[in-house]
């Protein structure tokens, strides 16, 4: 699994300089996530804070591979959480720093 953060002009993995729409993009490399319900959920904190869900993308198979989105921050810590819903449960937390 590959995600990717970008807009127009770069490409980011975690850090993001500045305040702007950001599209997102996540490549399921691997054949077996690509037959598994996938959810996606945009965290506003990190992982030792107490989060709070910004957005929820209902889990479905993705047969193709590419899971894609855009979002608008505000300066401050995030996290994207990757859900996939097989046996075992599969779960990935990228932190993203959004700063100005």
């Amino acid at each position: 699994m590959r995600p990717l953060l970008y807009d127009p002009d770069a490409e980011y993995c975690t850090e993001i300089p500045q305040a702007r729409e950001l599209f997102w993009v996540v490549d399921l490399v691997d054949d077996e996530l690509r037959n598994m319900p996938i959810a996606i959920q945009l965290l506003r904190g990190n992982v030792n804070d107490k989060s709070k869900t910004l957005i929820s993308f209902n889990s479905k198979n993705h047969p193709d591979g590419v899971i894609k989105g855009e979002f608008s921050l505000k300066e401050g810590d995030y996290r994207m959480r990757i859900i996939g819903e097989g046996v075992p449960l599969y779960t990935m937390n990228i932190p993203l720093e959004y700063r100005w």
